[in-house]
């Protein structure tokens, strides 16, 4: 078992202790972390541009960037039901939103939760096992899950998951079958690592998740040591639907489970379901940049940045 150990302990000066290393020791690490991020970012880049080309078809550049047009420009209107499978009717609206989120959301993904590895035992507690089940809600194409890999492999190299993805939209099922094809027939980075030989094949399961859970879904709750939703409460158009969502999650995981967050900070109403949940780690704010370019930009480029932070929950 492979746990780094610059990642059993926050290198934070913030609480007074400087984790028992010296000083030179903390930078040197401080800067092998930035040098492995950045590489792992332009991996992320490399296999979003290669499976655009893979499954664009026979779409145009002004085809991709019309779906990008159209896909800031339902956010801009509201990022509630932004998302929804209306906005994602075509193709081209997909590859759009594919190109512009999928290596920001990848980057963002690994940096929170490389964050969460530092700062809450249960989690690299729980990642010294070498296989377990993770459950993505609300996953889309999986760009997410990118960088949730990217960060596992890193503290631990014999780490095979098995990942359940689930998703209103049927659609998005090929594009993370064409991600899953290429990072295990090819190098890029930790996530190709951790892919290549998984127990399992992912599986996807379509799903509404605003109504209550049945079938593959439900099993997927009751069996899953971690589940992973990022960015899925921000893009519902009410707190309501919000409270449904997390009531459904939490009233069918399984005791000891983890809930892994990720999401804009005015979404965290978790404190309502601290009878059922223990909060572990709550990420203070914090703006995530992602830096590297595309080759081919079809005029926007990348989503810049995110203030979405990570919070850690178990069920009791």
């Amino acid at each position: 078992m492979i746990l780094k150990e610059n990642l059993k302990e926050s290198r934070s000066c913030s609480r007074g202790r400087l984790s028992g290393k010296p000083l030179l020791s903390i930078n040197m690490a401080e800067e092998l972390d930035r040098i492995k991020a950045d590489s792992e970012e332009k991996n992320f880049v490399r296999l979003f541009e290669e499976a655009l080309k893979t499954f664009r078809g026979d779409l145009s550049d002004d085809d991709i960037s019309k779906g990008i047009k159209d896909t800031i420009s339902e956010f801009r209107k509201s990022i509630f039901n932004s998302c929804s499978i209306e906005n994602f009717q075509y193709h081209y609206q997909r590859c759009g939103y594919f190109f512009r989120y999928s290596a920001p959301s990848a980057g963002l993904a690994r940096d929170r939760v490389l964050d969460a590895i530092r700062n809450c035992q249960e989690l690299r507690f729980l990642l010294t096992r070498q296989s377990m089940k993770i459950l993505s809600i609300g996953s889309g194409p999986g760009s997410d899950i990118i960088g949730l890999c990217s960060a596992f492999y890193e503290v631990n190299e014999i780490f095979k998951p098995e990942f359940i993805l689930v998703d209103h939209n049927i659609e998005w099922k090929v594009y993370f079958c064409v991600l899953f094809y290429l990072l295990r027939n090819n190098n890029f980075g930790y996530a190709s690592s951790l892919f290549r030989y998984p127990t399992k094949e992912p599986l996807f399961i379509t799903a509404d998740t605003k109504f209550r859970p049945e079938g593959d879904y439900l099993i997927a709750l009751k069996t899953a040591d971690i589940i992973w939703m990022k960015g899925l409460l921000s893009i519902l158009h009410c707190s309501c639907k919000r409270h449904f969502v997390i009531q459904n999650v939490i009233s069918s995981m399984a005791r000891g489970a983890l809930l892994l967050v990720v999401d804009s900070p005015f979404c965290d109403t978790f404190d309502e379901y601290s009878d059922i949940l223990e909060r572990l780690y709550s990420q203070k704010n914090e703006r995530y940049s992602f830096n590297h370019r595309p080759a081919e930009d079809y005029g926007y480029g990348f989503s810049p940045s995110s203030n979405q932070i990570i919070n850690v929950f178990m069920k009791k």
